[in-house]
């Protein structure tokens, strides 16, 4: 104060200018506001300090999802071929089974027309022969094909095989036999 007051007897206006006391409060002012900017830098600090906590939690719990989404993506995989593999043996076994299935049949048929091959052997395409071959076996039958006759049925009724037969008549196509051919099968 003692400054203004010499300086309003001196004649000279205070306008504009400023005193002890304002810069004082200007003072306080920009301290108060300092303090103020401390704060919150403070806070800010705080607040980074979490979210950087926060990240590297997420980084771990990350990590850690990985690490268990290999292991369940591996232990998945082993299951998948686990159940192929099972498949597989299974398949084979049913493949086996059809074919195991399939020679029964075959073998059940080929009796049947045995059967009746033999049946129709009794009857007029059957008759016993002796004598008239060149070479090869002298005794034997004759057989006269008919409609539906396979070689190999004709070779299990008269139980040969169907090589001896195709052998003994000159055969090279078992499968072109003409009904009412006439073959010889050996005793």
């Amino acid at each position: 104060m003692k400054q203004a007051w010499i300086v309003a007897a001196a004649g000279l206006s205070l306008a504009g200018c400023v005193t002890y006391d304002d810069a004082q409060r200007e003072a306080a002012a920009g301290h108060e506001d300092y303090l103020l900017v401390q704060e919150q830098m403070r806070r800010l600090d705080g607040r980074l300090e979490g979210v950087e906590l926060e990240i590297s939690r997420l980084q771990t719990n990350l990590e850690t999802l990985r690490a268990g989404q290999s292991r369940a993506d591996t232990s998945e995989t082993q299951a998948i071929q686990a159940r192929v593999e099972d498949l597989d043996r299974r398949l084979r076994a049913l493949d086996a089974a059809r074919q195991q299935d399939k020679q029964e049949i075959v073998d059940s048929l080929s009796k049947k027309i045995a059967q009746l091959v033999g049946s129709a052997s009794s009857g007029s395409s059957a008759k016993k022969q002796s004598g008239s071959r060149k070479s090869g076996p002298s005794t034997g039958y004759e057989h006269e094909v008919q409609p539906g006759e396979s070689l190999s049925a004709i070779a299990a009724a008269y139980g040969v095989s169907s090589k001896v037969i195709m052998e003994d008549n000159g055969i090279t196509d078992p499968d072109k036999l003409r009904v009412g051919q006439k073959l010889f099968i050996r005793d």
